[in-house]
């Protein structure tokens, strides 16, 4: 994955290293930004199970990047 693939407001977190066949990783969003989705489990094709995205935190417990 590139940065490319990062989310709008996010960056590719723990997503930015090759990631295992049936392991799992998350984006890091941006300051008042949250993770929206499960964390996405790599599939044997090398696609991602679900699309995480980056939403306005609005009270949800979010981690954040400078």
């Amino acid at each position: 994955r590139s940065e490319d693939d990062a989310p709008a407001h996010g960056s590719l977190g723990s997503c930015n290293v090759p990631v295992e066949v049936d392991k799992s990783c998350a984006f890091t969003c941006s300051q008042g930004y949250g993770p929206k989705g499960a964390a996405m489990k790599c599939n044997a094709d090398g696609t991602y199970s679900d699309a995480q995205t980056c939403e306005p935190s609005e009270n949800r417990d979010s981690r954040f990047i400078a």
